[in-house]
């Protein structure tokens, strides 16, 4: 039986990528059918960069009192992670976020397959002007 396919996306509230703001996820069956839809605010226990607040748009008051990872992790995303084959735009910069997020907060990293968006499409398509994700989802109309 073919997995389902977790579409995720990680901010970050500064330049050290080993927290998160905020996390969003699609979770589809092997058929293109949403299963599960989600976005959290996530509180990174962090300062904020401006840099980072002008590209996400999140700051430190938009997180205050939300969960921390951990958190988000044992009441939610473990079960939406669980079995699916994650994909991401520029997925080794989401991954691995996640996985500094894993040490830093001493939880067992699981073992994810996954597929990259960005290099799936300069395989693809190399006629691109850029892969930057607006760009790659004009181009594919």
């Amino acid at each position: 039986m073919a997995a389902d396919v977790l579409f995720l996306d990680v901010e970050t509230p500064n330049g050290h990528n080993d927290r998160i703001s905020s996390i969003g996820l699609i979770r589809c069956d092997c058929n293109g059918a949403v299963l599960a839809e989600d976005s959290y605010l996530v509180d990174p226990e962090e300062p904020f960069s401006e840099i980072n607040m002008r590209l996400t748009g999140i700051s430190h008051a938009d997180v205050a009192g939300a969960p921390t990872f951990p958190e988000i992790w044992s009441r939610s995303l473990k079960s939406l992670f669980d079995g699916a084959a994650l994909v991401a735009h520029n997925a080794s910069f989401d991954l691995a976020v996640l996985w500094k997020l894993f040490d830093a907060y001493e939880l067992d990293r699981p073992e994810w397959n996954y597929a990259c968006t960005k290099e799936l499409a300069k395989q693809w398509h190399p006629e691109y002007p850029d892969y930057k994700l607006p760009t790659v989802c004009r181009c594919l109309d």
